[in-house]
Protein backbone atom coordinates (compact mmCIF):
# COMPACT_ATOMS: atom_id res chain seq x y z
CA UNK A 1 0.00 0.00 0.00
CA UNK A 2 2.47 2.36 1.28
CA UNK A 3 6.23 2.15 0.70
CA UNK A 4 6.40 5.36 2.96
CA UNK A 5 4.39 7.28 5.10
CA UNK A 6 5.74 10.82 6.29
CA UNK A 7 3.76 13.32 7.63
CA UNK A 8 4.05 16.68 9.02
CA UNK A 9 1.62 17.31 11.90
CA UNK A 10 1.10 21.32 12.97
CA UNK A 11 -0.55 20.79 16.09
CA UNK A 12 -0.87 22.52 19.56
CA UNK A 13 -1.27 19.38 21.89
CA UNK A 14 1.26 15.89 21.31
CA UNK A 15 1.67 13.34 24.34
CA UNK A 16 -0.46 15.12 26.03
CA UNK A 17 0.48 13.32 29.49
CA UNK A 18 4.27 12.43 28.22
CA UNK A 19 5.09 16.02 28.32
CA UNK A 20 5.72 15.61 32.73
CA UNK A 21 7.87 12.86 31.73
CA UNK A 22 10.17 14.11 29.03
CA UNK A 23 10.23 17.16 27.99
CA UNK A 24 9.14 18.70 31.83
CA UNK A 25 11.93 16.52 33.36
CA UNK A 26 14.84 18.03 31.01
CA UNK A 27 13.46 21.87 30.99
CA UNK A 28 10.52 22.47 33.24
CA UNK A 29 8.40 23.74 30.01
CA UNK A 30 7.77 21.97 26.84
CA UNK A 31 11.06 22.18 24.62
CA UNK A 32 12.33 20.07 22.17
CA UNK A 33 15.71 20.16 19.72
CA UNK A 34 12.87 19.77 17.35
CA UNK A 35 10.24 22.99 18.23
CA UNK A 36 10.51 26.09 16.82
CA UNK A 37 8.94 28.32 18.86
CA UNK A 38 6.40 30.42 18.60
CA UNK A 39 5.48 34.19 20.50
CA UNK A 40 3.33 33.04 23.00
CA UNK A 41 -0.36 33.22 23.02
CA UNK A 42 -2.60 34.67 25.87
CA UNK A 43 -4.79 32.42 27.34
CA UNK A 44 -8.09 32.52 27.94
CA UNK A 45 -8.94 34.54 30.96
CA UNK A 46 -12.30 34.81 31.02
CA UNK A 47 -13.13 32.98 34.32
CA UNK A 48 -11.18 35.94 36.06
CA UNK A 49 -13.72 37.78 35.83
CA UNK A 50 -16.25 35.64 37.77
CA UNK A 51 -18.43 37.49 40.33
CA UNK A 52 -14.96 39.62 41.23
CA UNK A 53 -17.12 42.71 42.23
CA UNK A 54 -18.53 40.51 44.88
CA UNK A 55 -15.40 39.33 46.21
CA UNK A 56 -14.22 40.65 49.68
CA UNK A 57 -11.46 42.50 50.26
CA UNK A 58 -9.73 39.72 52.51
CA UNK A 59 -8.80 37.54 50.04
CA UNK A 60 -9.01 39.21 46.67
CA UNK A 61 -6.83 42.70 47.05
CA UNK A 62 -4.01 40.46 48.58
CA UNK A 63 -3.28 38.85 45.35
CA UNK A 64 -2.65 42.34 43.80
CA UNK A 65 1.35 42.02 44.21
CA UNK A 66 1.28 38.85 42.40
CA UNK A 67 2.61 38.59 39.16
CA UNK A 68 0.99 35.64 37.17
CA UNK A 69 -2.71 37.27 37.92
CA UNK A 70 -1.60 39.67 35.63
CA UNK A 71 -2.78 39.68 32.32
CA UNK A 72 -0.82 42.05 30.58
CA UNK A 73 2.56 40.09 32.01
CA UNK A 74 4.41 38.22 28.97
CA UNK A 75 7.13 36.03 29.51
CA UNK A 76 10.29 36.95 27.50
CA UNK A 77 11.94 33.54 26.89
CA UNK A 78 15.37 35.65 25.92
CA UNK A 79 15.04 37.71 28.49
CA UNK A 80 14.34 36.16 31.99
CA UNK A 81 15.21 39.11 34.00
CA UNK A 82 12.05 41.19 34.45
CA UNK A 83 11.79 44.45 35.73
CA UNK A 84 9.44 42.44 38.52
CA UNK A 85 12.70 41.19 40.23
CA UNK A 86 14.91 43.56 39.32
CA UNK A 87 17.29 44.02 41.80
CA UNK A 88 17.08 40.55 43.39
CA UNK A 89 19.99 38.47 43.08
CA UNK A 90 18.92 34.80 41.55
CA UNK A 91 18.87 32.23 44.28
CA UNK A 92 21.54 29.42 43.92
CA UNK A 93 20.86 25.62 44.39
CA UNK A 94 23.16 23.46 46.32
CA UNK A 95 26.82 24.05 45.94
CA UNK A 96 30.30 22.69 47.56
CA UNK A 97 30.73 26.10 49.04
CA UNK A 98 27.53 26.90 50.52
CA UNK A 99 25.97 23.28 50.70
CA UNK A 100 22.17 22.70 51.92
CA UNK A 101 22.00 21.87 55.70
CA UNK A 102 19.02 21.07 57.39
CA UNK A 103 18.38 22.25 61.07
CA UNK A 104 19.12 20.27 63.77
CA UNK A 105 17.11 22.16 66.49
CA UNK A 106 13.49 20.68 65.37
CA UNK A 107 11.74 21.59 68.70
CA UNK A 108 10.13 25.22 67.95
CA UNK A 109 9.93 26.50 71.28
CA UNK A 110 13.48 26.94 70.66
CA UNK A 111 13.38 28.92 67.32
CA UNK A 112 14.53 32.32 67.02
CA UNK A 113 15.10 35.22 64.25
CA UNK A 114 18.77 33.92 63.66
CA UNK A 115 17.08 30.31 62.04
CA UNK A 116 14.59 32.40 59.55
CA UNK A 117 15.10 30.68 56.60
CA UNK A 118 16.40 27.60 57.65
CA UNK A 119 14.15 24.25 57.14
CA UNK A 120 14.01 21.25 59.95
CA UNK A 121 12.58 18.27 60.05
CA UNK A 122 8.94 18.91 61.92
CA UNK A 123 7.43 16.02 63.63
CA UNK A 124 4.10 16.36 62.68
CA UNK A 125 2.98 13.46 65.26
CA UNK A 126 3.35 16.41 67.67
CA UNK A 127 -0.01 17.40 66.31
CA UNK A 128 -2.07 14.14 65.76
CA UNK A 129 -5.46 16.53 64.92
CA UNK A 130 -4.62 16.78 61.44
CA UNK A 131 -2.52 19.21 58.96
CA UNK A 132 -3.06 21.34 56.09
CA UNK A 133 -4.16 19.62 53.00
CA UNK A 134 -0.77 20.09 51.47
CA UNK A 135 1.13 18.22 54.12
CA UNK A 136 0.71 14.67 52.85
CA UNK A 137 2.45 15.44 49.61
CA UNK A 138 5.93 16.63 51.71
CA UNK A 139 5.92 13.39 53.92
CA UNK A 140 9.03 11.83 53.80
CA UNK A 141 7.83 9.04 52.08
CA UNK A 142 9.53 6.83 49.09
CA UNK A 143 6.31 7.91 46.71
CA UNK A 144 7.22 11.92 47.67
CA UNK A 145 11.18 11.37 47.36
CA UNK A 146 12.05 8.87 45.40
CA UNK A 147 15.35 9.54 44.95
CA UNK A 148 16.76 9.86 48.72
CA UNK A 149 18.52 7.34 50.73
CA UNK A 150 15.96 5.43 52.64
CA UNK A 151 17.42 5.99 56.02
CA UNK A 152 15.90 9.71 56.07
CA UNK A 153 13.03 8.97 55.07
CA UNK A 154 9.88 8.59 58.11
CA UNK A 155 6.69 9.48 56.94
CA UNK A 156 5.65 11.75 60.50
CA UNK A 157 8.11 14.40 59.26
CA UNK A 158 8.31 16.82 56.79
CA UNK A 159 10.89 19.58 55.93
CA UNK A 160 9.64 22.74 57.36
CA UNK A 161 10.56 26.24 56.43
CA UNK A 162 10.87 28.97 59.26
CA UNK A 163 9.32 31.79 57.57
CA UNK A 164 9.93 35.43 59.39
CA UNK A 165 6.17 36.27 59.55
CA UNK A 166 5.37 33.02 61.60
CA UNK A 167 8.16 33.66 64.03
CA UNK A 168 6.35 37.32 64.43
CA UNK A 169 3.61 35.15 65.60
CA UNK A 170 5.33 33.08 67.68
CA UNK A 171 6.66 35.77 69.58
CA UNK A 172 3.35 37.23 70.13
CA UNK A 173 1.84 33.75 71.56
CA UNK A 174 5.38 33.79 74.13
CA UNK A 175 4.04 37.12 75.33
CA UNK A 176 0.72 36.34 75.85
CA UNK A 177 1.62 32.98 77.39
CA UNK A 178 3.82 35.16 80.04
CA UNK A 179 1.64 37.23 80.67
CA UNK A 180 -0.93 34.74 81.64
CA UNK A 181 1.91 32.56 83.86
CA UNK A 182 1.80 36.37 85.69
CA UNK A 183 -1.81 36.94 85.62
CA UNK A 184 -4.11 33.89 85.06
CA UNK A 185 -5.57 35.52 81.99
CA UNK A 186 -5.65 38.14 79.62
CA UNK A 187 -8.28 39.62 76.97
CA UNK A 188 -10.58 38.51 74.59
CA UNK A 189 -8.71 38.73 71.68
CA UNK A 190 -8.22 37.22 68.14
CA UNK A 191 -6.41 37.32 64.97
CA UNK A 192 -7.56 36.26 61.53
CA UNK A 193 -4.80 35.35 59.02
CA UNK A 194 -5.29 35.95 55.15
CA UNK A 195 -3.03 36.75 52.03
CA UNK A 196 -2.58 35.85 48.27
CA UNK A 197 -3.73 31.49 47.34
CA UNK A 198 -1.07 29.50 48.10
CA UNK A 199 0.69 31.82 50.41
CA UNK A 200 1.27 29.13 52.92
CA UNK A 201 -1.34 30.60 55.42
CA UNK A 202 -2.20 27.39 56.59
CA UNK A 203 1.33 26.43 57.04
CA UNK A 204 1.93 29.36 59.53
CA UNK A 205 -1.65 28.36 61.63
CA UNK A 206 0.14 24.99 61.80
CA UNK A 207 3.31 26.25 62.71
CA UNK A 208 1.95 28.01 65.69
CA UNK A 209 -0.13 25.70 66.68
CA UNK A 210 3.10 23.62 67.15
CA UNK A 211 4.75 25.92 68.91
CA UNK A 212 1.93 26.23 71.43
CA UNK A 213 1.56 22.95 71.84
CA UNK A 214 4.83 22.53 73.28
CA UNK A 215 5.02 25.39 75.20
CA UNK A 216 2.07 24.71 77.72
CA UNK A 217 -0.95 26.13 75.70
CA UNK A 218 -4.57 24.03 75.19
CA UNK A 219 -4.97 23.85 71.73
CA UNK A 220 -8.42 22.81 70.14
CA UNK A 221 -7.19 22.63 66.21
CA UNK A 222 -9.35 22.40 62.84
CA UNK A 223 -7.11 22.08 60.22
CA UNK A 224 -10.20 21.67 57.65
CA UNK A 225 -13.24 23.59 58.52
CA UNK A 226 -14.64 22.75 55.19
CA UNK A 227 -14.51 19.02 55.34
CA UNK A 228 -16.50 19.78 58.59
CA UNK A 229 -19.19 21.25 57.01
CA UNK A 230 -19.59 18.66 55.23
CA UNK A 231 -20.37 16.07 57.57
CA UNK A 232 -23.38 15.63 59.49
CA UNK A 233 -23.65 18.07 62.36
CA UNK A 234 -23.17 14.61 64.82
CA UNK A 235 -20.11 13.40 62.89
CA UNK A 236 -18.38 16.62 63.08
CA UNK A 237 -18.81 17.17 66.40
CA UNK A 238 -17.62 13.67 67.32
CA UNK A 239 -14.69 14.05 65.25
CA UNK A 240 -13.58 17.27 67.24
CA UNK A 241 -13.88 15.93 70.04
CA UNK A 242 -11.81 12.77 68.90
CA UNK A 243 -9.10 15.63 67.83
CA UNK A 244 -9.01 17.04 70.73
CA UNK A 245 -8.75 14.20 73.69
CA UNK A 246 -6.08 12.54 71.48
CA UNK A 247 -4.09 15.61 70.96
CA UNK A 248 -4.55 17.26 74.37
CA UNK A 249 -5.24 14.17 76.80
CA UNK A 250 -3.00 14.61 79.22
CA UNK A 251 -4.06 18.47 80.15
CA UNK A 252 -7.79 17.64 79.40
CA UNK A 253 -7.37 15.04 82.77
CA UNK A 254 -6.11 17.54 84.97
CA UNK A 255 -8.80 20.08 84.35
CA UNK A 256 -11.39 19.51 86.89
CA UNK A 257 -15.78 19.38 86.30
CA UNK A 258 -17.17 21.72 89.21
CA UNK A 259 -20.70 22.55 90.32
CA UNK A 260 -19.87 26.38 89.35
CA UNK A 261 -19.82 25.54 85.41
CA UNK A 262 -23.76 24.67 85.65
CA UNK A 263 -23.11 21.74 83.81
CA UNK A 264 -26.66 19.10 83.34
CA UNK A 265 -24.25 16.40 83.30
CA UNK A 266 -26.95 13.53 83.76
CA UNK A 267 -28.91 15.32 80.59
CA UNK A 268 -25.33 15.11 78.62
CA UNK A 269 -22.52 12.58 79.67
CA UNK A 270 -25.14 10.10 81.05
CA UNK A 271 -23.41 10.01 84.98
CA UNK A 272 -25.46 11.43 88.00
CA UNK A 273 -25.51 14.83 89.13
CA UNK A 274 -23.68 13.89 92.45
CA UNK A 275 -21.05 12.74 90.46
CA UNK A 276 -19.75 15.65 88.45
CA UNK A 277 -17.49 17.10 90.75
CA UNK A 278 -14.31 15.61 90.67
CA UNK A 279 -14.68 14.15 86.92
CA UNK A 280 -11.90 15.59 84.46
CA UNK A 281 -12.76 17.08 80.96
CA UNK A 282 -11.50 14.89 79.09
CA UNK A 283 -13.60 12.12 81.02
CA UNK A 284 -16.85 13.62 80.29
CA UNK A 285 -16.01 13.94 76.91
CA UNK A 286 -14.95 10.28 76.43
CA UNK A 287 -18.88 9.77 78.02
CA UNK A 288 -20.66 11.94 75.88
CA UNK A 289 -20.04 10.50 72.96
CA UNK A 290 -23.42 9.31 72.36
CA UNK A 291 -25.00 12.68 72.29
CA UNK A 292 -21.53 14.36 70.61
CA UNK A 293 -23.45 17.84 69.55
CA UNK A 294 -24.47 19.06 72.91
CA UNK A 295 -20.85 17.40 74.55
CA UNK A 296 -19.00 19.92 72.15
CA UNK A 297 -21.50 22.67 73.63
CA UNK A 298 -21.01 22.02 77.13
CA UNK A 299 -17.10 20.84 76.52
CA UNK A 300 -17.34 25.09 75.32
CA UNK A 301 -18.89 26.13 78.45
CA UNK A 302 -15.41 25.06 80.71
CA UNK A 303 -12.70 25.56 78.01
CA UNK A 304 -14.14 29.35 76.78
CA UNK A 305 -15.65 30.71 79.61
CA UNK A 306 -13.64 29.20 82.42
CA UNK A 307 -10.14 30.49 84.25
CA UNK A 308 -8.31 27.44 83.35
CA UNK A 309 -4.50 26.54 84.35
CA UNK A 310 -3.52 26.92 80.59
CA UNK A 311 -3.85 29.26 78.14
CA UNK A 312 -6.31 28.26 75.33
CA UNK A 313 -5.96 28.74 71.60
CA UNK A 314 -8.94 28.46 69.38
CA UNK A 315 -7.42 27.59 65.84
CA UNK A 316 -9.31 27.22 62.99
CA UNK A 317 -8.47 26.84 59.28
CA UNK A 318 -10.75 27.15 56.29
CA UNK A 319 -12.67 29.24 58.40
CA UNK A 320 -14.31 31.56 55.60
CA UNK A 321 -16.15 28.04 55.07
CA UNK A 322 -18.79 28.54 57.90
CA UNK A 323 -19.72 31.92 55.81
CA UNK A 324 -20.77 29.39 52.91
CA UNK A 325 -24.48 30.00 52.26
CA UNK A 326 -25.19 26.30 52.37
CA UNK A 327 -22.97 26.59 56.04
CA UNK A 328 -24.77 29.65 57.67
CA UNK A 329 -26.79 26.64 60.17
CA UNK A 330 -23.98 24.68 60.73
CA UNK A 331 -24.22 24.39 64.59
CA UNK A 332 -20.80 22.93 65.11
CA UNK A 333 -18.94 25.97 62.81
CA UNK A 334 -21.35 28.47 64.24
CA UNK A 335 -20.45 27.55 67.96
CA UNK A 336 -16.54 29.15 67.13
CA UNK A 337 -18.43 32.49 66.50
CA UNK A 338 -20.96 33.01 69.06
CA UNK A 339 -18.40 31.86 72.13
CA UNK A 340 -16.16 34.03 73.45
CA UNK A 341 -12.91 33.14 75.36
CA UNK A 342 -12.28 34.56 79.32
CA UNK A 343 -8.44 32.92 78.66
CA UNK A 344 -7.61 32.34 75.81
CA UNK A 345 -6.94 33.64 71.98
CA UNK A 346 -8.77 33.19 68.48
CA UNK A 347 -6.86 32.14 65.66
CA UNK A 348 -8.49 31.73 62.28
CA UNK A 349 -6.96 31.14 58.71
CA UNK A 350 -8.95 31.46 55.41
CA UNK A 351 -8.90 29.96 52.47
CA UNK A 352 -9.16 30.64 48.83
CA UNK A 353 -11.22 27.88 48.50
CA UNK A 354 -13.75 29.37 50.10
CA UNK A 355 -16.08 32.76 49.48
CA UNK A 356 -14.28 35.88 50.71
CA UNK A 357 -16.31 37.13 53.91
CA UNK A 358 -15.90 40.33 55.99
CA UNK A 359 -17.08 39.70 59.26
CA UNK A 360 -15.30 36.73 60.65
CA UNK A 361 -16.48 37.02 64.67
CA UNK A 362 -18.68 39.07 66.82
CA UNK A 363 -18.19 42.66 67.02
CA UNK A 364 -17.18 42.67 70.44
CA UNK A 365 -14.37 40.82 70.03
CA UNK A 366 -11.04 42.17 69.06
CA UNK A 367 -10.32 41.01 65.67
CA UNK A 368 -7.02 41.72 63.41
CA UNK A 369 -6.38 41.12 60.09
CA UNK A 370 -2.77 39.64 59.38
CA UNK A 371 -1.49 39.30 56.15
CA UNK A 372 0.75 36.42 55.13
CA UNK A 373 2.52 37.22 52.07
CA UNK A 374 4.01 35.04 49.38
CA UNK A 375 7.78 33.85 49.42
CA UNK A 376 10.66 36.74 49.55
CA UNK A 377 13.65 35.99 47.54
CA UNK A 378 15.71 34.16 50.44
CA UNK A 379 12.67 31.69 51.16
CA UNK A 380 12.59 31.00 47.61
CA UNK A 381 16.22 30.30 47.63
CA UNK A 382 15.92 28.31 50.84
CA UNK A 383 13.22 25.90 49.33
CA UNK A 384 14.61 25.71 46.00
CA UNK A 385 17.32 24.23 47.39
CA UNK A 386 16.02 21.53 50.03
CA UNK A 387 14.30 20.68 47.14
CA UNK A 388 17.51 19.91 45.29
CA UNK A 389 18.97 17.78 48.56
CA UNK A 390 16.11 16.08 48.34
CA UNK A 391 16.34 15.41 44.48
CA UNK A 392 12.63 16.18 43.99
CA UNK A 393 13.81 19.09 41.25
CA UNK A 394 16.73 17.95 38.68
CA UNK A 395 20.71 19.32 38.96
CA UNK A 396 19.98 22.18 36.16
CA UNK A 397 16.75 23.26 36.92
CA UNK A 398 16.50 27.21 35.92
CA UNK A 399 15.46 29.06 39.32
CA UNK A 400 15.08 32.21 37.54
CA UNK A 401 12.15 30.17 35.62
CA UNK A 402 10.54 28.47 38.17
CA UNK A 403 10.63 31.72 40.20
CA UNK A 404 9.05 33.69 36.99
CA UNK A 405 6.04 31.59 36.68
CA UNK A 406 5.35 30.08 40.54
CA UNK A 407 5.53 34.39 41.22
CA UNK A 408 7.30 33.09 44.32
CA UNK A 409 3.84 31.56 45.66
CA UNK A 410 4.87 28.71 47.84
CA UNK A 411 2.06 26.17 46.10
CA UNK A 412 3.05 27.36 42.91
CA UNK A 413 6.48 26.32 43.69
CA UNK A 414 5.59 22.74 45.04
CA UNK A 415 3.55 22.01 41.57
CA UNK A 416 6.77 23.17 39.84
CA UNK A 417 8.88 20.64 41.81
CA UNK A 418 5.50 18.04 41.56
CA UNK A 419 6.32 18.42 37.41
CA UNK A 420 9.46 16.43 37.93
CA UNK A 421 7.70 13.75 39.64
CA UNK A 422 5.14 11.17 38.30
CA UNK A 423 2.29 12.23 40.56
CA UNK A 424 1.95 15.36 38.72
CA UNK A 425 -1.30 14.41 37.60
CA UNK A 426 -2.73 13.47 40.76
CA UNK A 427 -2.13 16.85 42.06
CA UNK A 428 -3.60 18.66 39.39
CA UNK A 429 -6.39 16.53 39.84
CA UNK A 430 -7.59 17.15 43.37
CA UNK A 431 -7.30 20.61 43.00
CA UNK A 432 -10.90 21.45 43.67
CA UNK A 433 -13.31 22.28 40.66
CA UNK A 434 -14.99 24.79 43.19
CA UNK A 435 -11.84 26.66 43.94
CA UNK A 436 -12.36 30.40 43.33
CA UNK A 437 -10.53 33.95 43.38
CA UNK A 438 -6.71 34.85 42.77
CA UNK A 439 -6.34 30.24 43.86
CA UNK A 440 -8.20 29.49 40.95
CA UNK A 441 -6.64 32.11 38.44
CA UNK A 442 -2.92 31.21 39.57
CA UNK A 443 -4.07 27.42 38.99
CA UNK A 444 -4.70 27.94 35.50
CA UNK A 445 -2.38 30.11 34.71
CA UNK A 446 0.14 27.69 36.13
CA UNK A 447 -1.03 24.85 34.17
CA UNK A 448 -1.86 26.76 30.74
CA UNK A 449 1.75 28.70 30.73
CA UNK A 450 3.93 26.83 32.67
CA UNK A 451 3.40 22.55 32.77
CA UNK A 452 2.22 22.45 28.89
CA UNK A 453 4.40 25.29 27.63
CA UNK A 454 3.68 27.15 24.04
CA UNK A 455 1.91 25.99 20.94
CA UNK A 456 4.31 23.99 19.09
CA UNK A 457 5.45 23.56 15.57
CA UNK A 458 6.93 20.19 15.53
CA UNK A 459 7.73 17.31 12.71
CA UNK A 460 7.36 13.82 12.93
CA UNK A 461 7.92 11.48 10.59
CA UNK A 462 6.11 8.25 10.88
CA UNK A 463 7.12 5.42 8.46
CA UNK A 464 4.43 3.09 6.93
CA UNK A 465 4.37 0.38 4.86
CA UNK A 466 0.89 -0.67 4.77
CA UNK A 467 -2.56 0.70 5.51
CA UNK A 468 -5.71 -1.73 7.05
CA UNK A 469 -9.27 -0.12 7.02
CA UNK A 470 -10.79 -1.02 10.33
CA UNK A 471 -14.91 -2.03 8.62
CA UNK A 472 -17.51 -3.85 10.47
CA UNK A 473 -16.14 -5.30 13.87
CA UNK A 474 -13.46 -3.28 16.22
CA UNK A 475 -11.69 -7.01 16.74
CA UNK A 476 -11.19 -7.83 13.47
CA UNK A 477 -7.30 -6.98 13.07
CA UNK A 478 -5.73 -10.11 13.97
CA UNK A 479 -1.85 -8.35 14.56
CA UNK A 480 -0.56 -4.77 14.37
CA UNK A 481 3.24 -5.25 12.42
CA UNK A 482 5.63 -2.54 12.80
CA UNK A 483 4.77 -0.22 9.50
CA UNK A 484 1.02 -0.25 10.29
CA UNK A 485 -1.40 2.67 9.81
CA UNK A 486 -4.81 1.71 10.87
CA UNK A 487 -8.24 3.89 9.77
CA UNK A 488 -10.34 2.87 12.84
CA UNK A 489 -14.38 2.18 12.35
CA UNK A 490 -15.68 5.19 11.91
CA UNK A 491 -17.50 6.08 15.99
CA UNK A 492 -14.50 4.61 17.29
CA UNK A 493 -14.00 6.03 21.03
CA UNK A 494 -10.97 8.36 21.37
CA UNK A 495 -8.86 8.20 18.17
CA UNK A 496 -9.65 8.00 14.40
CA UNK A 497 -6.30 6.25 13.26
CA UNK A 498 -3.79 4.10 14.67
CA UNK A 499 -0.43 3.94 13.42
CA UNK A 500 2.44 1.73 14.62
CA UNK A 501 5.62 3.07 13.11
CA UNK A 502 8.42 0.99 12.08
CA UNK A 503 10.25 1.95 15.20
CA UNK A 504 7.72 0.50 17.01
CA UNK A 505 6.20 3.43 18.53
CA UNK A 506 2.34 3.50 19.01
CA UNK A 507 -0.01 6.49 17.92
CA UNK A 508 -3.35 7.31 18.92
CA UNK A 509 -4.35 9.83 16.67
CA UNK A 510 -7.55 12.06 16.97
CA UNK A 511 -8.18 14.50 14.44
CA UNK A 512 -11.38 17.28 15.26
CA UNK A 513 -12.39 20.85 14.40
CA UNK A 514 -13.32 21.13 18.22
CA UNK A 515 -10.73 22.36 20.78
CA UNK A 516 -9.27 19.65 22.76
CA UNK A 517 -11.24 20.61 26.18
CA UNK A 518 -14.25 21.36 23.96
CA UNK A 519 -14.21 17.46 22.97
CA UNK A 520 -16.09 14.61 23.98
CA UNK A 521 -13.70 12.12 24.34
CA UNK A 522 -9.92 12.69 26.66
CA UNK A 523 -6.65 10.97 26.53
CA UNK A 524 -8.06 9.35 30.03
CA UNK A 525 -10.80 7.67 27.89
CA UNK A 526 -8.48 4.87 26.65
CA UNK A 527 -8.78 3.41 29.35
CA UNK A 528 -12.56 2.65 28.94
CA UNK A 529 -13.69 -0.77 27.51
CA UNK A 530 -13.20 -1.39 23.95
CA UNK A 531 -16.58 -2.91 23.60
CA UNK A 532 -19.40 -1.93 25.50
CA UNK A 533 -20.57 -4.89 27.95
CA UNK A 534 -23.93 -6.31 26.80
CA UNK A 535 -26.95 -6.66 29.53
CA UNK A 536 -27.32 -9.79 30.54
CA UNK A 537 -23.45 -11.05 29.44
CA UNK A 538 -20.49 -11.66 32.08
CA UNK A 539 -18.04 -10.76 29.06
CA UNK A 540 -15.51 -8.30 29.68
CA UNK A 541 -13.41 -6.07 27.14
CA UNK A 542 -10.12 -5.11 27.11
CA UNK A 543 -9.17 -1.04 27.67
CA UNK A 544 -9.22 0.41 24.00
CA UNK A 545 -5.45 1.32 25.15
CA UNK A 546 -4.45 -2.14 26.32
CA UNK A 547 -6.21 -4.25 23.57
CA UNK A 548 -4.05 -2.19 20.54
CA UNK A 549 -1.04 -2.24 22.58
CA UNK A 550 -1.48 -6.06 23.02
CA UNK A 551 -1.51 -6.37 19.00
CA UNK A 552 2.22 -4.65 18.35
CA UNK A 553 4.34 -7.06 17.49
CA UNK A 554 8.32 -6.28 16.84
CA UNK A 555 10.27 -6.65 13.74
CA UNK A 556 10.95 -10.58 15.18
CA UNK A 557 7.07 -11.33 16.04
CA UNK A 558 7.24 -10.84 19.71
CA UNK A 559 4.64 -9.21 21.78
CA UNK A 560 6.12 -5.07 21.62
CA UNK A 561 4.57 -4.42 25.01
CA UNK A 562 4.60 -6.16 28.30
CA UNK A 563 1.20 -6.90 29.97
CA UNK A 564 0.00 -3.73 32.07
CA UNK A 565 -2.29 -4.18 35.06
CA UNK A 566 -5.17 -1.57 34.82
CA UNK A 567 -4.48 -0.11 37.89
CA UNK A 568 -0.97 0.61 36.46
CA UNK A 569 -2.23 2.20 34.00
CA UNK A 570 -2.34 6.25 34.83
CA UNK A 571 -3.48 7.83 32.22
CA UNK A 572 -3.78 11.23 33.89
CA UNK A 573 -0.61 11.24 34.69
CA UNK A 574 1.46 9.63 31.95
CA UNK A 575 1.23 7.47 29.16
CA UNK A 576 3.33 4.30 28.80
CA UNK A 577 6.67 3.94 27.33
CA UNK A 578 6.16 3.78 23.48
CA UNK A 579 2.82 4.56 23.33
CA UNK A 580 1.70 8.63 22.43
CA UNK A 581 -1.68 10.42 21.47
CA UNK A 582 -2.14 13.09 19.49
CA UNK A 583 -4.75 15.27 19.08
CA UNK A 584 -4.61 17.56 16.27
CA UNK A 585 -7.17 20.45 15.38
CA UNK A 586 -7.74 23.81 13.04
CA UNK A 587 -8.62 25.06 16.41
CA UNK A 588 -6.14 28.32 17.37
CA UNK A 589 -6.11 26.80 20.94
CA UNK A 590 -3.81 24.82 23.47
CA UNK A 591 -4.63 21.78 26.30
CA UNK A 592 -5.27 23.42 29.71
CA UNK A 593 -5.89 19.94 31.29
Amino acid sequence: MFKSFTRHLKHTITDSMATSSSSLKRKGILESEEVSKKPRSRIDTSDREDSESSKSDAVSDATNDVSISNEDDEYDEDNHNTDYFEDEPLPHLDTDEDPFNLLDITDTTQHTLQHVNRIFLLDKSLVPDGEPTGVVYEEMTRANYPNVDASILNNEHIPFLIRNCALDFIKFFADLKNAFDKKGRFGNVGKVIRGPAGAGKSYVLYHVVHFCRASGWLVLYIPRAGEVSGLHEAMAARNILNNFMKAEGDKLKTIKIDKTYDLPISSYFDIQDQSQQGLSLYDCIRNGFNNPLATLEKVFDVVLNAELKYPVLVAIDEWNARCSPQNVGNRVLNLFAKNKLRSGFWLYAISSSFDPYEEFRNADAQTIMVDIPSYDMDEFSSILRCQHKFKRLPEDADADQIRYHSGLVPWMIFFWCEAWHTRLGISLREIRDDTGGPQKRIEVHFRSRTLLGEPQDKLWKITLIQAIEQTLTLNAIPTLEPGTLVILKKGHSVADLLAYSTDCELYFIQISLSPYNDHRSKVTDLKKPLIRKKKGTNTRSPSIIKYYMSLCRTKGGTRRFPEIASLDLRLNETLPKGVHYVYITTSDTMMTT
